[in-house]
């Protein structure tokens, strides 16, 4: 029994000292803050992880699908940073707007196996917490590590953060970036330590290759800092801010300002996108004076500031901002305040238009409510009155997240919105042709949603390139497909009838998808084909009617009878009819044209029933069981 009683003896003081240890681990202040910062990241991450296989559809798939189209095809072809291909808007697929590094990132991330629209979430996600990161570091390098925490939780628990950190979007990896850029060039400027300055250097150029309108303004804050000592003085503060632009600016506007040449060249040399160069959208990107002045425009970025970035009152919000700014008297606070402030000011159609531009303020308006907050909580000195400060914001943040359940539930309901029928026009189009087939796209702008959800390349047309010469390249460039969204049963876009006539046979695939081609032949597995050419009749033609029928367009239906199983030719009267008609066969509508074949199995019930709309009707000259 002594010597179990000697063990325990022996093992109590180390017990003892264990514990002290640990206590003294937990009551350290820098392991107790990387204990908190890190509680704060893994909760962040855990609750976006959830459904990130939803496919990008319900809020903004049209950005959603831009980002991801070229992401996919790195993973299917191999990546090429200087030629991302877009396959919306013709040949060369290429329409190149910012640096696609996420789309790389991406890829990387389908080569490692996972599924291509979880790999563009999670990359969206990773981003984020890396910009969480960068906003602890730069709030912790000029404040105090409860204004980092606090920057870093309003951050993460904002609702517009939570919703769009699950998108496949750029936003985050240009927070990352730039927040990044300004943690590691302050750095430098304090320490003057050479591998901070190149660290920044490449930051920086990341953060304006891949978006520049908000990357840009981060450099102010940057240019007002002066350090930890006090402001030295004007000449040699002048001097100072010469070398920090000098040494931390001008790689990273000159790395912005060759790749913008770079994407403009390209887009310039499409007469499909040459409308998307930088000069030709600068109305679109700086918006108006007159719109500045509208106070309805300011309410559409305002509003879901308010509601879902900071769950504050602007007003609130701006006298948060006053207290940071006048809580130490810092300039760089104003650069923060201004990093969020100047991208709205100069793009303010952007953020008027495009709900998800103002993830590039989110970092800045959490890094001042973190600082404001602190100055607010160190006011209170009683310890009691700081943990009623901190329930405060702990509450105000979980009613801010309450209120906004319904917004953030569209993200994680496995059965995801997809109010355009993104995926029941792209299972269409996958059903009636193949990988390799060339498409028009009409009545879609040109959001990529349906395309890359197809899996297919084509033109989406566009009233803005609708023009001859790109109509007249179609044929040649071999597309051999027009999917057009007609507004209602008969009714067909200019855009498609233009389309249509530069093709000699066009035939109806499905409700919306058409084949084109220069012969009967290349559409004869159409329902039913049509042309504006005149049925040449052979000898051994057999006549299905005694004379002509009219056909009238006020909802009727014409039946003609016909053998069971046969190919029908049907002939209207000269002229063509009316350019806007159209003809129904057995529900089934398409243009009216001068010759309309019918195939085997639409006339497999023996009779024919035709309706038409655009016009008061249409003659019926013949019906013969012959196929051209």
């Amino acid at each position: 029994m002594s010597v179990p009683r000697r063990r325990e003896a022996s093992y109590t003081p180390r017990m003892r000292r264990g514990l002290d240890h640990s206590r003294r681990l937990l009551t350290t202040p820098g392991i107790r803050e990387t204990g908190v910062i890190a509680g704060i990241l893994v909760v962040g991450l855990l609750v976006r992880l959830p459904n990130l296989n939803a496919p990008l559809l319900a809020i903004s798939s049209f950005r959603q699908t831009e980002t991801a189209y070229p992401a996919l095809i790195y993973h299917q072809q191999g990546i090429n940073l200087l030629f991302p291909q877009l396959p919306v808007l013709g040949k060369p697929w290429q329409v190149p707007f910012e640096f696609p590094l996420f789309q790389a990132m991406a890829a990387l991330l389908m080569n490692l196996g996972g599924a291509v629209d979880w790999a563009m979430r999670m990359s969206s996600v990773i981003c984020c917490m890396a910009t969480a990161v960068a906003l602890w570091g730069l709030v912790r390098h000029i404040s105090t590590r409860t204004a980092a925490a606090l920057a870093v939780l309003v951050f993460l628990a904002s609702p517009f953060t939570v919703w769009w950190s699950r998108a496949s979007m750029i936003e985050y990896m240009a927070t990352a970036f730039s927040v990044g850029y300004v943690w590691a060039g302050m750095i430098w400027i304090d320490r003057r330590q050479r591998r901070f300055a190149v660290l920044a250097i490449a930051l920086g150029t990341l953060a304006m290759l891949v978006k520049v309108t908000s990357a840009v303004f981060w450099m102010v804050p940057l240019f007002l800092y002066w350090g930890t000592v006090s402001r030295p003085p004007l000449r040699e503060w002048l001097r100072e801010r010469l070398r920090t632009s000098a040494v931390l600016f001008a790689i990273p506007l000159a790395a912005c300002v060759l790749w913008t040449h770079h994407a403009d060249a390209i887009k310039a040399a499409s007469p499909a996108t040459s409308w998307m160069t930088s000069e030709a959208l600068i109305g679109f990107n700086f918006g108006w004076v007159s719109q500045r002045l509208d106070p309805h425009q300011w309410s559409r970025i305002i509003h879901p500031f308010d509601t879902f970035v900071t769950g504050l009152p602007f007003w609130v919000f701006a006298a948060v901002c006053v207290i940071a700014i006048l809580r130490e008297r810092r300039a760089v606070w104003i650069g923060i305040t201004l990093a969020g402030a100047l991208p709205v000011l100069t793009f303010m159609n952007l953020y008027a238009v495009q709900a998800y531009y103002l993830a590039a303020v989110t970092p800045a308006a959490a890094a001042v409510i973190g600082y404001a907050l602190d100055g607010i909580i160190r006011y209170w000195r009683s310890v009691p009155l700081r943990a009623a400060a901190m329930l405060v914001v702990i509450a105000w943040l979980g009613a801010t997240l309450y209120v906004q359940r319904e917004f953030l539930a569209s993200s994680y309901t496995t059965s995801t919105p997809d109010p355009s029928n993104v995926l029941t026009q792209a299972r269409e189009i996958d059903a009636g042709t193949q990988l390799q087939d060339l498409i028009v796209f009409d009545g879609l702008s040109w959001s990529p949603a349906v395309p890359y959800y197809a899996r297919r390349r084509g033109m989406m047309l566009l009233q803005i390139i609708d023009t001859p010469q790109v109509l007249n390249s179609l044929p040649r460039q071999g597309y051999t497909y027009l999917y057009t969204l007609t507004p209602s049963p008969g009714s067909f876009s200019a855009a498609a009838l233009a389309v249509l006539q530069r093709w000699a046979w066009f035939g109806d695939i499905s409700a919306h998808l058409f084949r084109l081609g220069p012969t009967y032949a290349s559409v004869d597995k159409a329902y039913a084909a049509a042309t504006a050419q005149t049925f040449q009749l052979s000898g051994g033609a057999s006549a299905l009617m005694a004379g002509s029928r009219r056909v009238l367009c006020n909802g009727s239906t014409t039946d003609v009878t016909v053998p069971s199983g046969l190919t029908v030719t049907l002939q209207f009267a000269a002229p063509s009819p009316a350019e806007g008609m159209s003809l129904a066969v057995n529900g089934r509508w398409l243009p009216a044209e001068r010759t309309v074949v019918v195939n085997a199995d639409a006339s497999s019930s023996g009779s024919l029933r035709l309706t038409c709309a655009g016009g008061i009707e249409l003659d019926l000259d013949g019906a013969y069981a012959q196929r051209p």
